[in-house]
């Protein structure tokens, strides 16, 4: 299941000896993203594998910016003042296309070949606002069949872009949370979530239409499939509690994630509400309907992608 740690301490970025992970699993547990545990089981791929890749951006002024021209994109990065505040801008054919600022360290630009699909190239680069909980601006130029577009991303906690063949050989996806549960409360007030164990989902941005766009249900069948398994939905709750120690608030987490996975899927309504049901411990059941209602609400409206022509 996903979790989140109170801290996802946001520095990392200046620390961070690149922006772009790929692979061989999902959103995984480690050091930096404290208890973000959806460990999928996807081939693992290299950067050699994905073809080339390289950190690009001419020198400005020593460490006070770069400039990158990619296709019919200019991108720059420039120190604004003495303090650790950089403005990134986008360019398309002389027009400003997107403007925004970033703090604590200069943005990397990179550039991958045959991304996100072959004969595609994809530049990469962020924003970062800094404070707690917040926030990662994901900034996208792909250039494929002969067209060019620009995608903003809302990746939120997330510090860099995670890269995953969710389904071998149909292409590259981005790995992105959904925050929309964090503090959540039911009808009953006396039933909420601390940030800490909110419930977090993760869903795939796919690049299709000319830009990328978020997964809708039905679309990424075995990734969705793979995470309910990883997720032990299918595990009675009294068993699950056994053996991991498991508390109301932790079940009742897993619940929501499982109905969200499961809609995610492609099953109907009836078998995600049902599995919700079968999984809110005993105090959360009287809220389930409501519960579902608004998981259902999540799963549809939920778009961190805005696409810039």
């Amino acid at each position: 299941m996903i979790r989140l740690l109170l801290f996802l301490i946001p520095i990392i970025l200046v620390f961070s000896p690149g922006f772009i992970r790929l692979l061989d699993g999902g959103v995984s547990c480690d050091g930096s993203r404290g208890r973000l545990c959806s460990a999928v089981a996807y081939q693992k791929h290299d950067r050699d594998e994905l073809g080339s890749w390289s950190e690009t951006g001419s020198k400005l002024k020593g460490s006070d910016g770069k400039h990158t021209s990619f296709g019919a994109f200019d991108v720059s990065v420039h120190r604004e003042g003495p303090q650790s505040k950089y403005s990134v801008v986008v360019r398309k054919d002389a027009k400003v296309l997107y403007r925004g600022e970033s703090y604590f360290s200069m943005p990397e630009i990179e550039v991958m070949d045959d991304f996100p699909e072959k004969g595609c190239s994809t530049l990469l680069t962020y924003c970062f606002s800094g404070g707690a909980h917040c926030c990662m601006t994901g900034i996208l130029c792909t250039e494929c069949g002969g067209e060019g577009n620009l995608s903003v991303v809302d990746l939120s906690n997330l510090e860099e872009f995670i890269m995953s063949d969710a389904d071998a050989g149909d292409g590259w996806n981005i790995s992105v949370i959904d925050y929309q549960f964090a503090y959540y409360q039911a009808g009953n007030p006396k039933l909420w979530f601390p940030y800490s164990m909110s419930p977090v989902m993760e869903r795939l941005l796919l690049y299709k239409g000319g830009g990328w766009s978020v997964d809708r249900p039905g679309e990424k069948k075995s990734f969705y499939e793979k995470l309910l398994s990883q997720n032990k939905c299918e595990v009675e709750n009294k068993l699950q509690n056994e053996l991991s120690g498991e508390d109301d608030l932790e079940l009742a987490a897993t619940a929501i994630e499982c109905s969200y996975y499961e809609l995610m899927a492609g099953k109907n309504d009836d078998d995600a509400r049902g599995l919700l049901e079968e999984k809110l411990p005993n105090s959360w059941k009287p809220e389930a309907a409501g519960i579902f209602k608004d998981i259902k609400k999540s799963v549809f409206e939920f778009d961190p992608v805005k696409r810039i022509r």
